[in-house]
């Protein structure tokens, strides 16, 4: 999923429950990513374009 902000959204995703399964990381230059489990287990991958 394309978020504005991957450290914002992992914030929210937990506030509401779910739980940080990667932190944020870059990958190379033009990418940030993070992942997080929902409440239902579910895994969600989050990333944002551009540095």
């Amino acid at each position: 999923m394309s978020v504005q902000s991957v450290e914002e959204t992992l914030e929210k995703a937990q506030n509401a429950g779910g739980e940080v399964v990667k932190q944020k990381s870059a990958d190379g230059e033009h990418m940030q990513l993070g992942e997080f489990q929902d409440t239902e287990g579910n895994l969600v991958g989050v990333l944002k374009w551009g540095m």
